[in-house]
């Protein structure tokens, strides 16, 4: 088979594929390379562009190197196709479980006042402790228990955290979450969190599905984390919600667009903490989405089912 690596991410493992046989790699990082490479390719690693796509003569199987693969979809030739879609799925979760705990301690323990004292060479203890609370006893609310949500649920049960959950799919609910529900029970889900973590992909259905009406059921002491995209929350209503002082904190690593503008509101709020999409990135991470590409790569030369394949009508 020909594989074309048309994506330069998670490249230092790349050295993985020396020991695949049977497969010949083709290295392609220009739009130019990758639309000579693909006419002739069985398989690409990344997200090939409309155009090389449609070079393509004998390709079917496209491996995204991320999990969410929206951007991928939104080409109806690749969705009504026969080529086989699959992601990253997994290898994510560990990291970006870990990232949405850097940023609820950071405020919880009023980590980011003190940073912002400590600029000022100011030793203000009484000030801190005031902005200190505990996670145990506490509940969290987890939108999408897929791998990143499941994950996600088993450090807040290390803090001592009650877990809600609602899922689109039938997931099971696993051992460290008490209540795990459909859609429906996102309205209970969101009155009832102390923390709220979106970690569901971005489909048609998902867009937008916290605005104005959900965010005001939440509790106003209540934080709002977003790890998975930023198209999940309407930006406005969030920044208004947080300005009003209806929810307490919020947390993006996702926005939505990406990079956010610089005239966007969220910047200039001291209750909103924004990181650079960089949630899903680690050495270890970088080598398990490349190790998930040399197994389906094993598959696919000897005709076995592949794994990750995302439903393209779904989006996941």
């Amino acid at each position: 088979m020909k594989l074309v690596l048309a994506s330069r991410a998670n490249e230092r493992f790349f050295h993985l594929l020396d020991e695949l046989e049977g497969v010949q790699v083709v290295r392609a990082f220009t739009e130019a390379d990758v639309q000579r490479e693909i006419v002739d390719a069985d398989a690409i690693y990344g997200w090939p562009s409309r155009e090389a796509f449609a070079l393509a003569r004998r390709l079917r199987w496209i491996q995204c190197p991320s999990a969410g693969v929206e951007r991928l979809l939104t080409f109806p030739e690749v969705v009504e196709s026969d080529v086989i879609v699959t992601n990253a799925r997994g290898a994510h979760a560990r990291n970006m479980a870990e990232h949405v705990f850097a940023m609820l301690l950071a405020w919880s323990r009023g980590i980011l006042l003190a940073r912002d004292l400590q600029r000022q060479r100011r030793w203000e203890g009484a000030l801190v402790r005031r902005h200190s609370i505990e996670l145990a006893g506490s509940t969290m609310g987890i939108i999408g228990l897929g791998n990143i949500g499941r994950a996600v649920a088993q450090r807040a049960s290390a803090f001592e955290m009650q877990v809600l959950a609602v899922d689109p799919e039938p997931v099971e609910k696993g051992p460290f979450v008490s209540e795990l529900w459909g859609l429906e029970g996102l309205p209970e889900l969101l009155r009832r969190s102390d923390v709220v973590v979106v970690s569901a992909p971005h489909t048609r259905q998902s867009y937008h599905m916290l605005g104005a009406e959900q965010l005001a059921l939440m509790k106003p002491t209540a934080a709002l984390i977003v790890i998975s995209r930023g198209a999940l929350v309407d930006h406005a209503a969030l920044a208004d919600a947080l300005q009003r002082g209806r929810i307490a904190f919020a947390a993006l690593d996702a926005t939505e667009p990406e990079p956010l503008p610089p005239e966007s509101p969220l910047w200039g709020l001291e209750n909103c903490l924004i990181t650079p999409h960089s949630s899903g990135h680690s050495l270890q991470k970088e080598q398990r989405t490349i190790e998930i590409l040399c197994e389906n790569v094993r598959r696919f030369v000897a005709g076995e089912p592949l794994i990750n394949v995302v439903d393209k009508q779904k989006g996941y």
